[in-house]
């Protein structure tokens, strides 16, 4: 947020930014002064942040030199890119100027021809122009200004983590609590517009992990800003119905040595720390990391199941203690190599040892109606993954002579090897859960194998014409999984485990997908669009070794997308977008071996699933008054071939839980989200979602078709205080919905966050606690012909937790760039 010190210099800005809403009728007056010279002159530039970033929405004021009047004007567009047309022969200056940056003018411009006087041509391209973040000196004390938490793009809406101070510890999970569009339910699972089917990048490349997995691996407090993108254009993976998350981290290239590093700790034993270096020197910048975790989460819930036969009732009633354990250390290593203007080679690589633990310890009590049986026993449970996970990319980029235009090759690499275990144990116990068993029943089950996925692209991009530009590309993905399922039970009298071979299952699988695009982007009667067309060949194979049969498919698909933006004036824009999605199912899901570790839930996979096929349409609406933003956004998604879980009962009180392709759903919505500036030290976001979902599907010859409105409430008050402190303050209220057989109650949460920078900003202390009032927690229930099932958790509440950061070289360098666009290292912060 922009601090206005005093009346005087608020006064000052408003006129400032005032200018910012002029209206076309104003820029397209006689510009005084210049006589009627010819209406043949082009100026044009590109405009980025301080770190090479495109600025969108820049505003481009030109002003006679003779006398100031406003000659034209514009706005920089979503590549940063300007152009002013047709302007009359003579002397000016360049004004350029954006909330939360310095303004910037190039003075003077001789729009002559070459040889006349001072004449430096008529057509004059001004290459890249570097703003640098706004600073205003408070009793010798430098403030940058905030940036907006939310900024709105063609195709994606950009978080700015920097505003969040939850961002100070825990992982990228915390952070999506407060973000628009996203919902986390009480176990960390993350929805994007409803669903979980969504992909996660990082810097715009594939995850070794993916969905809410991935996030949970990444540590908040390396965050730069984080990329929404629901409706993906053709240039895109197609993968993940909902869209696609993109987590940009933080890189500096700064000259010199810079760093960040970060320690947490909060109740109930949760540790993190990491370490974010850069050091550019000459043509190579080298980034280094590391990160370490050691989190526990704990919880309670009941359940409560019926299963029906024809002459008797099977009940099962239980208690649980859980802990979810999040844990392992990792290293991140890059280097950039700048050869010469035109040409960088870039190796980038994040690996490491990643540990997830989900322990729970579970009072049961069976019983059958007409009373015959009544059996009281303790089950523990210990489920997760314990290995290696990398990520390594190649990226070459080359620009050629023909500004914009350049040519990107990307190779990448990710792989997983580790143990996935599931440990499960029973034990006998009386009426009051004390175990009385000598013979406990002990079983485990291993899954042992790598995953394997190689990816190559080339990417082309090319302006055309005036205003269009070209991208097109190839894409070769091939992923390779190899699972051994090894299933063991405790022998008492031996003293050793014995695998069971009726229950151990070994499958290789296989996916390769060869991809084509192509975008074009333009300008037309005041409109910006941007249509796209995506083809891709698809083949997968299942080798189930266990019981020695193939499952194949082959598939050829379109994946077309549009873009159409107007701004209606300067602070005011409507945008109608459209894209095809999909989703395809995994190794696991297609498996038909039979998963044995609850013997009262047993799960088994569909080799006959089939992909889901998503249309999402959206209209958008965004308003900017002063330092104030508001969006309105409406949308639209069908799903055909639906991937559901559904349960059906098998003999006596046990239940087969398997994923089929339903026939479809809808869901249509309202989004809603506002930055308001209420004054210098408070800053509210705020962000609501209604959505209407139907479900139309049938199982086991029933009709579970379903329908419900639903919707949330997000709330983000920051304050900031002169004495260098920020409070922020935020609740989040997600409201019912239906599944495919039942229901799903609603929940609340809201968490209060304090920060304390000291040593002129070098370190910074911030203290947390989440789940203020204890609230967190939701009910399910399932209910069918054949069984009901009711389920209630609540999740650890009151978390405390302290993190501190120590920047080191937090320093601001100010280097003049000239008006070629020469390098201007303005701002070399590492926020938090």
């Amino acid at each position: 947020m922009l601090y206005l010190i005093n009346p005087m210099n608020k006064r000052i800005v408003l006129v400032l930014l005032s200018l910012a809403y002029f209206s076309n009728g104003l820029f397209s007056q006689q510009p005084g002064g210049q006589g009627k010279m010819p209406a043949e002159g082009i100026i044009s530039g590109i405009v980025v942040d301080g770190t090479g970033n495109p600025v969108e929405y820049a505003t481009i004021t030109l002003f006679s030199l003779r006398d100031s009047s406003v000659v034209n004007g514009g706005i920089s567009d979503v590549k940063g890119h300007f152009k002013l047309s047709e302007l009359p022969l003579g002397a000016y200056r360049l004004n350029i100027k954006l909330l939360g940056f310095q303004g910037k003018e190039i003075n003077p411009i001789y729009l002559f021809p070459k040889g006349k006087g001072k004449g430096e041509g008529i057509e004059q391209d001004f290459g890249t122009i570097a703003l640098s973040n706004s600073e205003i000196s408070l009793d010798a004390v430098n403030i940058v200004a905030d940036k907006n938490q939310v900024q709105y793009k063609i195709d994606k809406k950009v978080i700015n983590v920097s505003q969040d101070l939850n961002s100070a510890s825990g992982t990228a999970v915390e952070i999506l609590e407060n973000i628009p569009s996203v919902s986390v339910d009480i176990d960390g699972n993350v929805a994007l517009r409803g669903s979980g089917n969504f992909t996660v990048l990082i810097d715009g490349k594939p995850s070794v992990l993916q969905g809410t997995e991935a996030l949970q691996q990444i540590p908040a407090n390396i965050i730069e800003n984080i990329e929404i993108i629901t409706n993906p254009s053709a240039k895109f993976d197609p993968d993940g119905a909902a869209g696609i998350i993109n987590i940009i981290l933080k890189k500096k290239k700064s000259l010199g040595l810079n760093g960040v590093a970060n320690v947490s700790a909060g109740t109930n034993d949760k540790y993190g720390a990491n370490l974010s270096l850069n050091y550019k020197v000459g043509k190579f910048n080298l980034t280094g990391g590391f990160d370490y975790r050691d989190e526990n989460r704990l919880g309670t819930g009941i359940s409560n199941r019926e299963v029906y036969t024809p002459d008797s009732t099977f009940y099962t009633n239980s208690s649980a203690d859980r802990n979810m354990k999040h844990g392992g250390m990792g290293l991140q290593l890059g280097v950039d190599y700048y050869l010469n203007d035109n040409n960088t080679l870039s190796l980038s690589s994040r690996f490491g040892n990643r540990k997830f633990n989900r322990t729970s310890s579970t009072l049961y009590h069976d019983f059958t109606s007409p009373a015959s049986t009544e059996d009281y026993y303790l089950r523990t449970s210990d489920m997760g993954f314990d290995g290696f996970a990398g990520n390594y990319s190649l990226d070459f980029e080359h620009k050629f002579k023909k500004p914009e235009q350049k040519l990107n090759v990307t190779l990448n690499y990710s792989t997983m090897d580790g143990t996935r275990l599931d440990n499960q144990n029973k034990y006998i116990t009386d009426a009051n859960g004390l175990i009385n068993d000598n013979n406990p029943e002990l079983n485990k089950a291993d899954q042992i194998g790598p995953s394997n996925d190689y990816r190559y692209k080339f990417d082309f991009v090319s302006p055309i014409g005036q205003n269009g530009t070209l991208e097109a590309g190839y894409q070769g993905r091939n992923e390779i999984e190899k699972e051994n399922y090894v299933y063991s039970t405790y022998n008492s009298v031996s003293g050793l485990w014995e695998v069971d071979p009726i229950r151990s299952n070994d499958i290789n699988f296989s996916e390769n997908i060869q991809a084509g695009y192509s975008t074009y982007a333009n300008k037309f009667l005041g409109f910006e669009y941007k249509i796209g067309l995506r083809a891709e060949y698809y083949n997968r194979l299942l080798d189930q070794l266990s019981i020695n049969e193939q499952f194949t498919m082959n598939r050829f698909d379109l994946f077309p997308s549009a873009y159409i933006t107007r701004q209606l004036t300067k602070s005011k824009q409507i945008q109608l977008n459209y894209s095809r999605r999909i989703n395809r199912p995994g190794g696991r899901q297609l498996d038909p071996f039979p998963d044995y570790s609850d013997p009262l839930n047993i799960r088994s996979g569909n080799p006959y699933l089939e992909a889901e096929y998503v249309d999402s349409y959206e209209f958008n609406f965004q308003n900017q008054f002063k330092q104030s933003f508001i969006s309105l956004e409406t949308y639209y998604r069908r799903t055909n071939n639906l991937i559901t879980d559904v349960t059906y009962k098998l003999g006596g009180d046990t239940l087969l839980r398997t994923p089929e392709n339903m026939n479809h759903d809808n869901s249509i919505g309202v989004e809603t989200n506002a930055n308001l500036v209420i004054n210098k030290w408070w800053r509210i976001n705020a962000s609501g979602t209604v959505y209407y979902y139907h479900l139309i599907g049938i199982a086991d010859g029933v009709d579970i078709s379903n329908e419900s409105v639903n919707w949330n409430l997000r709330l983000n008050n920051s304050f900031s205080f002169k004495s260098k402190t920020k409070i922020q303050l935020t609740g989040f209220y997600n409201g019912p919905s239906a599944t495919a057989q039942g229901t799903r109650s609603g929940f609340f949460f809201s968490n209060v966050s304090a920060r304390q920078d000291f040593l002129k900003d070098k370190l910074s202390v911030t203290l947390t606690l989440q789940d203020i009032f204890g609230t967190s927690g939701f009910k399910s229930t399932d209910r069918t012909d054949n069984f009901y099932s009711y389920n209630e958790f609540k999740r650890e509440a009151r978390i405390v937790t302290i993190a501190l950061a120590y920047r080191l070289n937090n320093f601001k360098q100010k280097k003049n760039g000239d008006r070629n666009g020469g390098e201007e290292d303005m701002n070399m912060d590492i926020q938090e």
